[in-house]
């Protein structure tokens, strides 16, 4: 939220700046308003990293519970399996 307060006023993040790029509304062609902007940029974005986040975690945690092999993504990647001594 603090981050689209920083950005919104001239509707373009740093890098943006540095590229020439700049966010504008699809319709008018004019730089996005600024409650647009926090709307976008803040409530969305944290929603849907919330979302993110949250479907990742629970893979991560998990999917040992219904692999075959208990394993998690990591351990598949990696191609390494807990065994008994």
């Amino acid at each position: 939220m603090i981050w689209s307060l920083i950005v919104a006023s001239k509707a373009q993040t740093p890098a943006k700046a540095i590229m020439g790029m700049r966010v504008v509304d699809g319709r008018t062609g004019v730089p996005l308003p600024f409650g647009n902007y926090v709307f976008m940029r803040g409530l969305l974005g944290g929603v849907e990293q919330w979302i993110a986040v949250t479907l990742n975690f629970g893979v991560q945690v998990l999917m040992p519970l219904w692999d075959s092999r208990n394993q998690s993504i990591a351990a598949k990647v990696s191609n390494s399996v807990v065994v008994d001594v």
